[in-house]
């Protein structure tokens, strides 16, 4: 019995022992476990912090990127601006006048001061002064872009639009709001409209058809061809030879009537047509009252020799090309051409066409955008000095 209490005393001593290491055992399961929720944790917490400095750290900078952004494009517009204005002399005219003007269109029309310092540089391009551009030249074709959907930055159609009808400084803004009206009147097309001038400039500038009078007379003469669908550089090179027969001068009828056919001789004194284009001191006349003798001779050999006879008559004296414009002229008649004139009057302003284009929400928002960006970009313009200086380093 001794021997077996003693057997019983050692194996309940072992079975503790092997107890108080699993126990031991445990407890560090448990603190290793413990451990590394807690290390999981910690590291859940430090991305954390990490990433909510990041982006803390993007917010702070992002107006700071977009700003220089800005700046560096309207430094680059402004630098592009200053090599086209450039002098021999190495100074570069009235830059800083113009450039004020763009950032005050940039905040008063749609666009930003960007598009109006390539407007003014194209404008430049096309020999434009720059006296021309701040006395009414600029706003002028910053007005019509946005009536007529040009881009903005594109100041070659303005530019055109004087050179081909030698507008005045006086007559700018007129002269841009008279465009528009024809534009809208006749259902025309800015691409035809600046197809039409390259054509027929020289010859209307020779004939001295220049000026703002002129200018309204030549869109009559347009709008009445694009309704019979002469347009674009079709009509401007109708238009062009019908100018350069009357370039001839008084005398051009007579010397038509001498190389006509007989037949068509025959017809023209057989009707009594005669074409007075000429006023008494051998000027050519307005272009109204040059059609008004068109439609009286057309109407007097129609009136005999139809349609057919009258057609034979004026391709020989305008040429076959110019011929179709003075047609329709004289088809048309002082009423048609008075009509047309009358629809161009009737068109609503530039300025109520600016009104009503900038009332829309999508135009606030850009004219916001031209005055948010000019902003930024003075906001990063104060970084500038430290960038460059980094750059140079």
């Amino acid at each position: 019995p001794t021997r077996e209490l003693g057997s019983q005393s050692r194996a309940y001593a072992a079975m503790t022992m092997q107890i108080v290491k699993a126990t031991q055992a445990q407890d560090n399961l448990n603190k290793a476990i413990a451990a590394q929720a807690a290390a999981a944790q910690n590291r859940q917490r430090l991305r954390g912090e990490m990433m909510e400095t990041a982006g803390h750290a993007a917010v702070a900078v992002s107006p700071i990127v977009a700003g220089v952004k800005k700046f560096m494009e309207q430094e680059d517009a402004a630098i592009d601006l200053k090599v086209a204005m450039m002098q021999k002399d190495g100074s570069f005219g009235k830059f800083e006048e113009l450039d004020k003007l763009a950032t005050q269109w940039g905040g008063d029309l749609p666009g930003n001061k960007t598009d109006f310092s390539h407007m003014i540089r194209d404008l430049k391009s096309q020999g434009i002064s720059d006296d021309t551009i701040i006395k009414g030249g600029g706003l002028a074709t910053a007005q019509l872009n946005t009536v007529m959907g040009i881009p903005i930055a594109d100041g070659s159609f303005f530019a055109k639009n004087m050179e081909a009808h030698g507008i005045k400084e006086s007559e700018l803004l007129a002269s841009a709001d008279l465009t528009q009206r024809a534009y809208f009147a006749a259902g025309l097309s800015k691409e035809d409209m600046y197809q039409a001038m390259s054509y027929y400039a020289p010859k209307a500038n020779t004939l001295g058809l220049t000026g703002l009078e002129n200018q309204k007379q030549i869109y009559a003469v347009e709008g009445l061809a694009a309704n019979k669908g002469l347009e674009g550089s079709s009509f401007g090179t109708n238009f062009s030879m019908m100018l350069s027969q009357l370039a001839k001068g008084p005398k051009m009828v007579e010397a038509a009537t001498r190389g006509m056919k007989s037949e068509v001789r025959e017809i023209m004194e057989a009707s009594g047509a005669k074409f007075e284009f000429f006023d008494t001191k051998g000027n050519l006349k307005s272009l109204r009252d040059v059609t008004q003798e068109m439609e009286s001779g057309y109407n007097k050999v129609r009136a005999k020799f139809g349609d057919e006879g009258a057609m034979k008559v004026f391709d020989e004296i305008f040429q076959q090309e110019g011929g179709r414009v003075a047609s329709i002229l004289a088809q048309a008649g002082i009423a048609g051409f008075d009509g047309m004139m009358a629809k161009m009057d009737n068109q609503a302003s530039i300025d109520k066409r600016i009104e009503v284009r900038t009332s829309s929400l999508s135009s606030a928002f850009e004219q916001l955008g031209g005055v948010v960006e000019t902003a930024a970009a003075k906001f990063g313009e104060a970084f500038a000095p430290e960038i460059k200086a980094f750059a140079n380093a």
